[in-house]
């Protein structure tokens, strides 16, 4: 039981870090063995746990970054496709003239 709580109170260190971090680092100053073991489990969690954000972190920024380029390709085929279908029209039209003169 004491882990769970230690894992739900590194998670919410890593919320608001600012002001809950002196709080769990004063605890650990406590005279009590339990309030001690259970800070100190609570840091270890928000230590592992800030790693595995920083990873998720990179993960998506890379996935944003491929997301854009996706984008941007998708936009360049587009464009691309929109000129062909120019040539093609021009080219039906052409023929159009050229068959009417006949």
């Amino acid at each position: 039981m004491r882990n769970v709580i230690s894992e739900c109170l590194g998670k919410l260190v890593l919320i608001d870090p600012v002001y809950l971090q002196p709080e769990s680092k004063s605890k650990i100053c406590s005279s009590f063995a339990h309030a001690r073991s259970t800070d100190i489990t609570a840091l270890n969690f928000a230590i592992s746990d800030q790693a595995e954000m920083q990873t998720l972190e990179t993960s998506l920024t890379k996935l944003q970054k491929d997301n854009a380029a996706l984008e941007d390709k998708i936009k360049e085929l587009s464009s691309h496709e929109l000129s062909l279908k120019e040539r093609v029209e021009l080219t039906e039209k052409e023929k159009e003239e050229v068959t009417s003169h006949l």
